[in-house]
């Protein structure tokens, strides 16, 4: 039910840097949360997040936030280019579930580090 209710939620690209700022801003994990949702949904028109969800992966106190960052990443593919030296952060002493959405996002935007 809650998978069905959150896809309900589209949001448009001119939401973009609203979005962006307010994951910047924000230490709310639930905030962090749904903003990182919002933008992996806008695919690889949010490109200009990835800054934005490379801080939140790696400096978010929500490990949910942290996990929907990377995955946020992984969806933006190629153009999230810039955020491969944070995925290459996330290692052995986090947990796996965000070790295994790192590693899914480094290969879905490529290796090469801008």
């Amino acid at each position: 039910a809650c998978e069905a209710l959150e896809s309900l939620v589209v949001p448009e690209t001119r939401d973009l840097a609203e979005l962006t700022q307010l994951l910047r801003e924000t230490n709310d994990g639930d905030i962090e949360y749904w903003c990182a949702t919002m933008i992996g949904r806008l695919g690889s028109a949010a490109a200009s997040a990835t800054g934005a969800l490379a801080n939140c992966l790696l400096d978010s106190a929500c490990l949910a936030a942290r996990e929907r960052a990377a995955w946020a990443l992984s969806e933006i593919g190629p153009p999230a280019r810039g955020a491969v030296n944070a995925l290459l952060q996330i290692g052995p002493e986090d947990p796996p579930r965000l070790q295994r959405l790192a590693a899914s996002a480094i290969q879905a935007v490529g290796r090469r580090a801008a």
